[in-house]
């Protein structure tokens, strides 16, 4: 494999033998401690969008050109509690399980054992004005697990939960 991997594309930072990091996210910047995780999702823009047919799933096939902006939601995930708990603040995200966040959590759940956890969701990017904000965060999300709690198929599954959640939200994994 190349320096730095394990040959999983495992999606943690890695270390090459001289000791400089490789970031496998570069768009999701993040902190995490031994119980608890934070990150800064990025909005996007896109400087050039077609809207093809639309797909068996209702999704439509895309071809676009997107860019990352300095506009950013927070997400913080800590374990905690006996049950999950999402908090958002501000306006027009749900703080329920039609979060995206929250399907990430649920879609990593499939994979590996991760538990109750605490979620705090601060919203900048104005919802429902294209800029990708739900994308982002559940982006976010799924790193941050990772970053916890190992994702057994490495950066592939987090692609794969990635494209399960929309079209936009692999672009946010870089």
């Amino acid at each position: 494999g190349l320096p730095g991997s394990d040959g999983r594309g495992r999606s943690i930072d890695r270390q090459y033998s001289a000791g400089a990091a490789v970031n496998c996210y570069p768009l999701i910047e993040r902190k995490v401690e031994e119980k608890s995780a934070s990150a800064s999702a990025p909005a996007k823009i896109n400087l050039w969008l077609e809207v093809l047919h639309r797909r068996a799933d209702g999704f439509h096939e895309v071809e676009t050109l997107m860019a990352p902006i300095s506009l950013f939601d927070r997400l913080h995930i800590q374990i905690k509690g006996d049950q999950d708990n999402l908090e958002v603040m501000g306006e027009g995200a749900p703080s329920n399980d039609e979060n995206l966040v929250m399907q990430a959590l649920q879609l990593a759940r499939q994979t590996r054992s991760i538990p109750p956890l605490a979620i705090q969701l601060t919203k900048n990017i104005p919802s429902r004005a294209g800029l990708g904000g739900g994308s982002s965060d559940a982006a976010a999300m799924l790193v941050l697990l990772d970053e916890l709690f190992e994702a057994p198929g490495g950066r592939d599954e987090l692609k794969q939960q990635a494209a399960l959640l929309g079209s936009d939200v692999p672009f946010f994994l870089g």
